[in-house]
């Protein structure tokens, strides 16, 4: 939940103090405040010093915006960890990053964050019942088949909230595989990714797939903290020959079993 923040009429007095000091002097840091003026920025500011910096209509500086996309995604999940119920507008003014950019949706920032998100606010935006039924049927799809190679387990619980889609065993090889149903212009980003791998660290695999709707027929790996992620649309296995391919697949894996754009061939 953050801090304690301070009283309202304290709030006001050091809101003042702090956003003249910045107007004054564009280039201030936290522990600068803190030395100067005895005032704990996050007990102030719910976003920190970037809050402080918008609400005093000054442009950030160049140490504040330069941000690596993992820093901007651990900026957001620790905004909505200290500030539940947060909206997507709130978040984008407050930290200043592009919510669909990083997450492609507000739902799976929450589920990062392990942060609830109120069944109320599903009704809003493209999370619609119709698009939430499309989803889970195209997961339970994509499960049943993977079934059909090896053993799955769906909905494995992963800390005290969070749940992967589901764990794939095939022969000694074990994955965590999530399911992303998008359509259209909406791709893969790294924020999906970095989820994934979470749920491999939380349950001890070093490999995870994500399966996704789209076709851009390309298979997208990522080496991250010594884990391997796979990226390919469920479309592959369509082929005639897509036993093999699946093989492909649960085999060690390099660049050289593919030329990219050219599927599995």
């Amino acid at each position: 939940m953050g801090k304690e923040r301070y009283s309202e009429e304290t709030t006001k007095k050091y809101e003042k103090i702090v956003i003249d000091y910045i107007r004054k002097n564009n280039h201030v840091t936290h522990r600068e405040i803190k030395k100067k003026f005895k005032i704990r920025i996050y007990r102030l500011f719910r976003g920190g010093l970037k809050e402080a910096y918008f609400k005093a209509g000054v442009p950030l500086p160049k140490r504040l915006k330069r941000r690596t996309r993992k820093q901007q995604i651990d900026d957001v999940l620790d905004y909505i960890r200290k500030n539940p119920g947060c909206r997507v507008t709130e978040i984008q003014n407050v930290v200043r990053v592009a919510i669909p950019r990083l997450f492609g949706s507000i739902i799976t920032a929450y589920d990062m964050a392990g942060v609830e998100y109120k069944k109320s606010e599903y009704a809003t935006g493209t999370s619609t019942p119709e698009i939430r039924n499309r989803a889970e049927r195209f997961e339970n799809y994509v499960l049943k088949f993977l079934s059909n190679i090896g053993r799955v387990k769906k909905k494995v619980k992963v800390g005290k909230r969070k749940f992967a889609d589901g764990t794939f065993h095939y022969k000694n090889k074990q994955f965590v595989i999530e399911v992303k149903d998008y359509r259209g212009q909406n791709k893969i980003t790294i924020s999906e990714v970095i989820q994934t791998l979470n749920y491999m660290k939380g349950l001890g695999y070093n490999e995870g797939i994500i399966i996704h709707f789209y076709d851009n027929g390309e298979i997208r790996e990522y080496h991250l903290e010594g884990c391997k992620i796979y990226s390919f649309s469920f479309d592959l296995f369509k082929n005639p020959d897509y036993c093999n391919k699946t093989k492909l697949i649960i085999k060690k894996y390099s660049r050289e079993n593919y030329k990219k754009g050219k599927n599995f061939s």
